[in-house]
């Protein structure tokens, strides 16, 4: 999983040529629209695949070569790490959202012409980006304290990068795992000192819909078919709870006993039947 997941960030930061002159499969590379990959892992449901890809496939990426790429240096992000995580770019109407040396910035896919950047967020991991409503959102959490490392979600302008709203989690939990799904932004963590939450706001508006408490949390949170799905604990700390709350509401829709961790499911739409996980026992 973490290879295609890391394969798949590759081609979203490189320009490739599908035959070997300037014209991809006999259509000019300008002239074909990239298909859509609007957060770090394709859709809230984590599946990492888009089964509606028609320039790649098992036919034609025997004839993919070389372009160009950018090059996104590590910096320093006053964790105690040279760099944050890499962390998969979105691919939205030709452009591409990238988190790198600490900053949101925005790329012209055809040519690699830098459109505009956020200032740098020290002391903050910036782990997931999604493109939704003509907003790019960033969640990203503070590692400055270990026991109380708050999280932040943001969004900002496609076509400016200007900030449109932002929020810290509601008391001072944590943030490790954001997905877009419906039109809420599903944002989940855990710290120490403040316990754990899993939150949906409007991502047009930024407005918290909804929360519910967890005793740990949250990475990775995910959609699928209208459900938003996370691993939970019990009063001892450990892993024995996958539960389910209404993707709209917030409401408990189920849970299953059996120490899950999630790894992916399939569509966050209703069309979705089918979540992946493995127990530790």
């Amino acid at each position: 999983a973490r290879a295609l997941a890391c394969t798949t960030a590759l081609l979203a930061s490189s320009a490739l040529v599908i035959g070997s002159g300037t014209a991809a499969l006999g259509v000019s590379a300008a002239a074909t629209p990239p298909g859509p990959w609007s957060q770090t892992d394709f859709n809230a449901a984590l599946s990492r695949a888009n089964p509606g890809e028609t320039t790649l496939t098992t036919s034609t990426v025997s004839q993919v070569g070389y372009r160009r790429s950018l090059t996104l240096g590590p910096g320093p992000n006053g964790c105690g790490a040279p760099a944050g995580p890499y962390v998969a770019p979105t691919l939205v109407g030709g452009d591409l959202y990238v988190i790198a040396n600490d900053r949101l910035a925005k790329y012209q896919a055809s040519d690699g012409h830098l459109l505009w950047k956020t200032p740098q967020y020290g002391n903050n991991i910036l782990f997931s980006v999604a493109v939704s409503g003509g907003q790019v959102i960033l969640g990203s959490y503070y590692c400055g304290s270990v026991s109380s490392s708050f999280g932040r979600v943001q969004a900002f302008s496609t076509a400016t990068g200007k900030p449109v709203w932002a929020h810290r989690t509601p008391h001072e939990a944590g943030l490790n795992a954001m997905v877009v799904a419906g039109g809420l932004v599903i944002a989940s963590g855990f710290s120490p000192a403040n316990g754990g939450e899993v939150e949906a706001y409007q991502a047009s508006t930024g407005k918290l819909s909804w929360e519910q408490s967890m005793t740990c949390g949250g990475a990775p949170t995910l959609v699928v078919g209208g459900l938003v799905l996370v691993s939970s604990c019990n009063a001892t700390g450990r892993r024995s709870l996958l539960k389910a709350y209404k993707l709209t509401t917030g409401a408990k829709a189920w849970s299953l006993p059996g120490g899950w961790l999630l790894e992916r499911g399939d569509q966050a739409t209703a069309a979705g039947t089918n979540v992946f996980a493995r127990s530790s026992g």
